[in-house]
């Protein structure tokens, strides 16, 4: 399905935005989106399909047990196989809704879309979209927002962190590199010059 050119065609209109955990990309999107662009969020759209009454629900149940996201994420980066088979359980339906939404949000956009996600790296699908924005933040700092923010454990950040793309990986495939090792305004401000430099 990724690589229908329906699909690619939606995503050649998007711009991607990506980052590690606690990189500061949701800041970003939420950013972009005051400044007037439409933002897609599949961290969102996967929360809904595992909710009660969503499409992934009924099916998480039945092959793992459990919908709860704290148990979900705790095995998936203790357990490769169980990360691979919940990924190919839950990104085919989120890649569905997510170019529908994106679809949706093209024919009333009145600036730029934007498609929030940690893996368009890891997944392979970066070239897919218009360019892509990267926000970095080193991994101490990282770090510590997810031992801040979270409360989980360093054990499984720390997990979590290692599976993910590296910074230079991030460089290398980033049309934009926001850096986030400063202030939250800072950070605002950065967004809102790039904001201006895109062409919609």
């Amino acid at each position: 399905m990724a690589g229908s050119k329906k699909e690619a065609t939606i995503e050649s209109q998007v711009w991607g935005l990506t980052g590690g955990i606690a990189s500061g990309k949701t800041t970003v999107a939420q950013c972009l989106e005051s400044l007037g662009g439409s933002v897609i969020y599949a961290d969102r759209i996967g929360a809904a399909l595992r909710q009660k009454g969503g499409r992934a629900h009924s099916l998480l149940i039945r092959k793992f047990g459990t919908a709860d996201t704290e148990v979900l994420r705790e095995r998936t980066f203790s357990d490769l196989n169980f990360k691979a088979e919940l990924e190919g359980l839950l990104h085919p339906l989120i890649l569905e809704e997510s170019l529908s939404q994106m679809k949706e949000a093209l024919q009333g956009a009145q600036g730029p879309v934007f498609y929030e996600s940690p893996l368009l790296i890891e997944k392979g699908r970066a070239s897919q979209f218009r360019g892509l924005i990267v926000v970095l933040a080193s991994t101490e700092l990282r770090l510590q927002r997810l031992l801040t923010r979270s409360g989980m454990t360093s054990e499984l950040a720390r997990r979590i962190l290692q599976t993910q793309a590296t910074d230079a990986e991030r460089r290398k495939q980033g049309t934009y590199i926001l850096e986030n090792q400063g202030s939250l305004p800072d950070l605002q401000k950065a967004t809102q010059e790039l904001y201006k430099s895109l062409k919609y």
